[in-house]
């Protein structure tokens, strides 16, 4: 048997394209990060290089928006006028019939509640109770 070397092998060298893999997974998260921020730059001035442009052709028609759009809303306004104070007019008598409707229905329920106190209290209680029922959608405990 030949005797055990007590020197030990020296390791191969390794080759410069081995060197360069193996170094490659530590090096692609900076150029991972790098390549994003170049795809951010890019898509910025993209945009950038669009919102110019839109605004650029859009302009003019906003102007003439402009110009246009006040003289059309004030005739509007100048022609809408006379139906709307029409309209008040002629809602009037209905708003004051009404207004003197309420004003005898209070008279009557007041007369009728000084009349029968207790009636008009169970009446009440029962109204309470209905809309509880009604708002409380029939829950039970």
């Amino acid at each position: 048997m030949p005797a055990a070397s007590t020197r030990k092998a020296a390791a191969p060298k390794p080759k410069p394209a081995l060197r360069k893999a193996v170094a490659a997974p530590a090096a692609a998260p900076g150029r991972v990060d790098a390549a994003l921020k170049e795809l951010g730059e890019r898509a910025e001035s993209f945009a950038n290089v669009a919102i110019g442009d839109l605004k650029s052709r859009a302009g003019p028609y906003v102007d003439d928006l402009k110009t246009h759009a006040g003289p059309v809303l004030n005739n509007l306004k100048t022609r809408a006028a006379p139906v709307v104070d029409d309209l008040a007019a002629r809602a009037q008598p209905y708003t004051d019939k009404a207004g003197e409707q309420f004003a005898v229905a209070e008279r009557v329920i007041v007369e009728k509640v000084k009349q029968n106190p207790i009636t008009a209290l169970f009446a009440m209680l029962g109204v309470g109770v209905l809309l509880g029922l009604i708002l409380g959608g029939g829950r039970s405990r």
